[in-house]
């Protein structure tokens, strides 16, 4: 019969539930989103001082005891992965935008002056860009 209120047991207890709390933390932390800010401020967060590099140990994110802070762990690595989503819809829009030409006609009363156009399909390409980035500040 195991004794519950041994030390040893209420021990072993505590480090399972903390490790219960940590690995999916883990999973959340090795998302390639996860940029050196996002690092910096759950180091900033945990007040302990690691080194974040691709071969990072495992017993060097469990010393961060990132279980006591899961809730801000996990928006921070959510964060990340919205940040992430906001960098790729913008680099289409941009590389979408980078091979368009604008079109100058002179105005109709003064020459000199030249106004810009667009053909119909870009004009909606803008629109729906426009929609698109309003979205991310949503």
């Amino acid at each position: 019969k195991v004794d519950r209120k041994c030390d040893a047991y209420m021990g072993m207890q505590d480090v399972v539930k903390k490790w219960t709390v940590f690995c999916p933390l883990v999973g959340e932390l090795r998302d390639p989103a996860m940029r050196s800010r996002h690092w910096t401020q759950l180091i900033d967060l945990c007040k302990k001082s690691i080194v974040v590099s691709p071969d990072i140990l495992l017993r060097d994110m469990w010393n961060l005891e990132l279980h006591k802070f899961s809730e801000a762990v996990e928006d921070t690595a959510d964060q990340a992965k919205q940040e992430s989503k906001m960098e790729i819809t913008i680099k289409k829009i941009s590389a979408e935008w980078s091979g368009v030409e604008f079109q100058f006609d002179p105005h109709k009363g003064n020459p000199e002056v030249q106004l810009m156009k667009l053909p119909d399909d870009k004009v909606e390409m803008l629109e729906e860009h426009q929609v698109q980035v309003q979205n991310m500040f949503a």
